[in-house]
């Protein structure tokens, strides 16, 4: 096997994944945990305020949550759960959306990036 028969293919692949554009379908929410220790917060999506749940993620203090949204999902709810339950929305899912979490379980603040 010579050594130009097995570069070649190895440079064309390499310029072709160097030029191919990465396009991203969907949309995604951001949430940053930053709340006091040991605090739990579930974060929970709806299509409909009255529906099943669409996903959902928790964590324990100083993390980061995200939940992804393909295209054919118009609009939906968020419902932050820490002690109690505060809901945002109705989103539409035209653009991605980030929001830090702050405080404790028992009093906690929602605010955007």
């Amino acid at each position: 096997m010579k050594f130009t028969t097995f570069i070649i293919p190895i440079i064309v692949v390499l310029v072709t994944m160097t030029l191919v554009p990465y396009v991203e379908a969907d949309h995604t929410v951001r949430v940053v945990n930053k709340m006091a220790a040991t605090s739990m917060v579930t974060l929970t999506s709806y299509l409909d305020i009255h529906g099943a749940p669409y996903n959902s993620q928790w964590c324990i203090s100083h993390c980061h949550l995200h939940l992804h949204f393909p295209d054919n999902v118009k609009t939906f709810y968020l419902v932050y759960e820490a002690g109690e339950e505060k809901t945002r929305g109705p989103f539409t899912n035209n653009r991605d959306y980030c929001f830090h979490i702050h405080g404790t379980r028992y009093k906690y603040e929602i605010l955007d990036c």
